[in-house]
């Protein structure tokens, strides 16, 4: 048996060998890859549960918007400014813990909220001022276009629960709650509704039967 017939029969028996190392270590790959991918899916999972609800991430922007506000009245404008900054992020990122509610929610805000930024960014308390009941204004017509116009909020914290929940209590009648979206509307129709209830009336306006302390 002559040697380059040996090397011609082992090269032939190589290439024969080759597609199922390859398919092997394929399967291999696919395998690493589901594993990697089923323990990604695991902490998102995880990760996703403890997203707050859109009712849980409400008070810590209430409460950041009312330090903006107590620090535009203290002249504090550097205070001002780092809420301001805070509460844009939020609204950023108001679409991440709930798609459709915070859509909404930054389309109804982010049109007036330029004004109170170019407001401490001139140090016009003010400016700031109506700016803000502006806003306050924004925030009910929002409440209202998500199907929870029962949460009215004030810019006038002297007699409300806590920075945190600055509603104003009224005499309403029982049941009918539709707090979570139940009444959200839906599309771009709701949301131009929202934004026409917006642009009247005054944070200030009382309904019967309202009181604040």
């Amino acid at each position: 048996m002559s040697r380059n017939w040996i090397i011609h029969v082992t090269l032939f028996a190589a290439l024969l060998g080759t597609p199922m190392l390859a398919s092997a270590h394929h399967e291999q790959d696919h395998a690493v890859l589901a594993k990697e991918l089923a323990a990604l899916q695991e902490k998102v999972t995880a990760l996703d549960a403890l997203k707050p609800s859109f009712a849980a991430f409400m008070p810590a922007f209430a409460e950041r918007f009312h330090v903006l506000h107590f620090a535009g009245d203290a002249g504090d404008w550097k205070v001002a400014g780092h809420e301001y900054a805070e509460l844009k992020s939020k609204i950023e990122a108001a679409v991440y813990v709930d798609a459709e509610k915070g859509k909404l929610f930054k389309a109804m805000l982010t049109p007036g909220f330029s004004e109170i930024g170019e407001a401490i960014e001139s140090g016009d308390g003010k400016r700031l001022d109506t700016a803000l009941k502006q806003t306050i204004t924004a925030c009910n017509a929002c409440h209202q276009a998500a199907g929870s116009g029962f949460l009215r909020v004030t810019l006038d914290t002297k007699h409300v629960l806590s920075l945190r929940h600055s509603h104003i209590l009224s005499t309403t009648e029982a049941g009918g709650h539709m707090h979570g979206g139940e009444g959200m509307m839906q599309g771009g129709e709701g949301m131009m509704q929202g934004k026409e209830a917006a642009g009247h009336g005054h944070s200030g306006e009382k309904t019967k039967g309202e009181h604040t302390d």
